[in-house]
């Protein structure tokens, strides 16, 4: 199928990456990892049971010669806090198409991935100071290793165009959203915008994020809207702050990836 829906909405809309990042936020319940695979979901718009999109950052494929393009297909089980799957709805969807074939879950290994995957096993300690100094928060290496395995279940190695030379940036946007809540502040401009915006959240006096309500609140960043042309390429990075419904954008702003950060401190090792 080729558009969805999400909670609380009566739109339907395409399926596209940009469509997927703007309305989701890339957070819960619409990423999950389910079985240790980074799941991309929404709502079929005609059944109203769970679909995940394929295609959406790698490739699947339904045989070795030819890949399936960015669709979405019915999830044929319940989905936390999103849908439960309706056996007779879905039986009965004009969207289902039940002779779509087998998708593989992986592609053939290649150079290249298995170069990625080897970068990040050899230099994991430069790899987590690039992700520090492109967010402005210093990642501890218990909250790095949580974000590797976020990054592993999604097969973020497998997406077109990773390489060394924007390795950090593409490992942070293959992310679903990630909370920050107790991380260092590093950046002024980060720190400056956070004092100004944030309803629920400070930093203390030892440059930490802090709550400053009692109530449950979320902070979180993603990494959405890659463009890449013939002589840049960029990627939209946000901070958003959340209380149950209630959104709140504190800082975004577009990086230019510098292509020579991770290559120039891996050099000579």
């Amino acid at each position: 199928m080729d558009s969805f829906k999400i909670l609380n909405d009566n739109k339907t809309y395409k399926i596209t990456r940009a469509n997927f990042e703007m309305l989701t936020d890339k957070k819960y319940p619409y990423c999950q990892e389910i079985r240790k695979r980074m799941r991309y979901l929404a709502i079929c718009p005609a059944c109203g049971n769970p679909i995940s999109f394929i295609g959406l950052y790698i490739n699947d494929q339904t045989d070795r010669k030819r890949k399936r393009e960015l669709h979405g297909r019915h999830f044929t089980e319940d989905v936390s806090q999103l849908a439960d799957f309706d056996k007779f709805a879905y039986q009965a969807c004009p969207l289902h198409n039940d002779k779509a074939g087998k998708l593989y879950t992986d592609i053939p290994g290649t150079k290249k991935n298995n170069e990625i995957v080897r970068l990040i096993k050899t230099y994991p300690e430069e790899l987590r100071e690039c992700i520090s100094k492109i967010l402005g928060f210093h990642i501890s290496r218990s909250k790095f290793e949580k974000l590797l395995v976020s990054f592993v279940n999604s097969k973020g190695y497998y997406f077109k165009g990773i390489t060394k030379f924007n390795l950090p940036y593409y490992f942070l946007y293959l992310l679903p959203n990630q909370k920050l809540y107790k991380c260092k502040v590093l950046d002024d401009v980060v720190e400056k915008a956070i004092d100004l915006k944030s309803k629920y959240f400070e930093v203390s006096k030892e440059k930490r994020l802090e709550k400053k309500v009692d109530e449950y609140v979320e902070f979180e960043f993603i990494l959405v809207e890659h463009i890449k042309n013939d002589n840049s390429e960029s990627i939209n990075y946000k901070l958003i702050e959340r209380k149950k419904e209630i959104r709140n954008l504190i800082f975004e702003y577009r990086i230019e990836i510098n292509h020579n950060l991770f290559a120039d401190m891996i050099s000579g090792k």
